[in-house]
This record gives C-alpha cells, structure tokens and sequence, in this order.
C-alpha cells in the first residue's frame, strides 16, 4: 500500500485535537489529581507515602523511557508491516509489565546505593526530607503521571495515522519535537504554561 506523506507538525496537530477532545478542562485535569493525591495522603498507612511517590517515580520514568523507544519504532515501521500493525494495547501492558518488574531493583538503584543518575538529585534531597522533599515528590509524580497519559494518547493517534502515511524526517528529530510538544501539553494541564494554540497547521483527516 502506497502511503500519504505527512509531516511531524500535522501529526502533532492531530493529536492536539485528540487531547483537546478527550481532556477539555485543564483545570478538571489538576482537580483530579489534587483528589487522588489527597487520597494516597490520607490513607491508614500515611508514612509510607513518600515512599509510594519514589516507587511511583521510578516506575513512570522507566515506563515513559519504554514508551519513547516503541514510538520511534512506530515511527520505523514498513508500509507491509511493522510497529503500527501490532496490539497496541498488548504491547502497552508488555511495556508497563517490564517496569513494574523491574521497579523493586530500580528503586533500590535510585535512592538507596545511588547507581542511577537520573534521580540524583531527588536521592540528594531524600536525606533533608521534610515538606520541600514531599513536594518535589509530588511535582516530579505529577509531571511524569501526566506525561504517561498523554504519551500513551499520542501513541494511540500516532499509529493510527501511520497504517496510512509516512512521516517525512529524521527520526531523532522528529522524536525530539514529540517529547517537546508532550512536555508542554503537560506544562498547560499542569497549570505551568499557557500555551497557545499553532496556528497554520491543519490535523489530519481522519
């Protein structure tokens, strides 16, 4: 089958559209998730939230890391067959399955023997504790909470517009521009940015 061509910027506004559709409020969006923090706080077992974050943390950042990789593969994949043709669902649960396994050993990399340099500076901060260390937790679980959602959102759309067009460019480049328009789709839901709407740049039909 011969594919249409499309770019990244049409794609990214389709999924625009996606979010926009599905996640009308922003402000809804943080309620939400003000309420299911609230109640993971006010659970019997209330000290071991901070250590529910940092589990939490671990897992959604090497979730996210998982999901970029099977994007690019998405993004690979043949017009006879490849990454768009697979159980997306399957190999979501394939993808967040490999995490939580691994979350045990990863969490114990992170905060305690320090092996992992990507939560450095949260194992610094672990050793204050405190409210400030609470709510970094609770930032850094926001944010990466929220970019699951919505990566998990492009990678639906995104496979759907590949069983029919080719997406022109680099691969590194384009997945650069997806995780800047992912980081701040989740800035605005978050209440960070406000971000406006790209103008001239139609999505694609569906």
């Amino acid at each position: 089958m011969d594919l249409k061509p499309a770019t990244i910027e049409e794609v990214l506004s389709t999924f625009s559209s996606h979010i926009a559709k599905y996640y009308p409020s922003a402000d809804v969006f943080r309620r939400n998730f003000d309420l299911l923090l609230k109640g993971k706080r006010e659970r019997p077992d209330e000290a071991q939230y901070p250590l529910s974050l940092e589990r939490n943390i671990v897992f959604l950042n090497d979730l996210v890391a998982e999901a970029e990789a099977f994007v690019g593969r998405i993004l690979a994949a043949e017009s006879d067959g490849g990454a768009k043709e697979e159980d997306l669902s399957a190999v979501l649960d394939a993808v967040e399955k490999k995490a939580h396994e691994a979350n045990a050993r990863r969490h114990r990399e992170a905060f305690v023997d320090g092996s992992a340099e990507e939560f450095r500076e949260l194992r610094e901060d672990r050793a204050a504790g405190g409210k400030p260390y609470l709510d970094k937790l609770e930032f850094n679980y926001r944010y990466l909470m929220t970019l699951r959602v919505f990566l998990f959102e492009f990678i639906s759309v995104l496979a759907a517009i590949r069983a029919g067009y080719s997406i022109a460019g680099e691969t590194s480049e384009i997945l650069a521009k997806i995780r800047n328009h992912l980081e701040l789709t989740v800035h605005y839901y978050l209440g960070n940015v406000a971000v406006a709407e790209q103008e001239g740049v139609k999505p694609i039909a569906g």
